[in-house]
């Protein structure tokens, strides 16, 4: 049974070719990409075979497949996930307010 994963603000796949690269037995099947920029979607799906979603304020959470990992690129964009994000919006320069 494969290990799920949605691949959000994908860029150019750094966790997808990560997951390929794995070692393991572990079969992992990217379910749902996505990302704004037109371009990375395009080179992304040249490379993975899977069309990125564009804007992510768009998405119906509920129309989602099933997953079993989220992965999300883009350091501004992770931080509200960090159990760290105080200290990381003080001292990252990248932060947003």
């Amino acid at each position: 049974m494969p290990v799920t994963f949605a691949d959000f603000f994908c860029g150019l796949g750094a966790f997808h070719t990560a997951f390929r690269r794995d070692k393991s037995d572990v079969d992992y099947q990217c379910v749902y990409a996505g990302d704004i920029d037109e371009r990375v979607r395009k080179i992304y799906e040249e490379n993975y075979g899977i069309l990125p979603d564009g804007d992510i304020t768009k998405v119906v959470p509920s129309e989602l497949p099933d997953f079993d990992i989220l992965c999300a690129g883009r350091l501004t964009v992770m931080q509200p996930f960090t159990i760290g994000n105080e200290r990381l919006f003080r001292v990252c320069p990248l932060s947003i307010d």
